[in-house]
């Protein structure tokens, strides 16, 4: 027995919700936690991008705006239409959703048309103006 995707959206507005409330800082980009006892960043890698969940997310909503803008086309392919870009999630929040579905045996998205219904639910995490 599976999700179906009415509840399979409605679970992952309801877990991004609490998972933008977390206040921890860590690095986007190799996932180290800042140790809040120096309060110190150290640098974790060659690109350290610290913040909470939220900041991260934000920060990648402007860019997808700023992808949407510039692309060639709306569908986000190039000029020879061998690559598109459609969706640009956060590194942390897509593996912690993958490991909530797993928990329930599921998969964030089993086939295409998961796919273009959390675009069309969540259109912030969209790199592409039509879907």
């Amino acid at each position: 027995m599976g999700l179906t995707t009415t509840s399979k959206m409605a679970a992952i507005h309801s877990f991004i919700n609490k998972w933008l409330k977390e206040a921890f800082y860590y690095c986007n980009n190799c996932g180290e936690q800042w140790d809040e006892s120096t309060h110190i960043y150290e640098s974790c890698c060659e690109n350290p991008q610290f913040g909470k969940n939220i900041d991260h997310c934000k920060g990648l909503i402007e860019q997808n705006k700023d992808t949407r803008r510039t692309r060639l086309k709306d569908t986000g392919a190039n000029a020879d239409n061998t690559w598109r870009s459609a969706v640009s999630i956060p590194p942390r929040l897509y593996a912690d959703l993958e490991v909530f579905f797993n928990q329930y045996g599921e998969k964030l998205f089993n086939d295409n048309r998961d796919l273009r219904t959390f675009m069309h639910e969540f259109p912030e995490f969209c790199s592409c103006n039509k879907i």
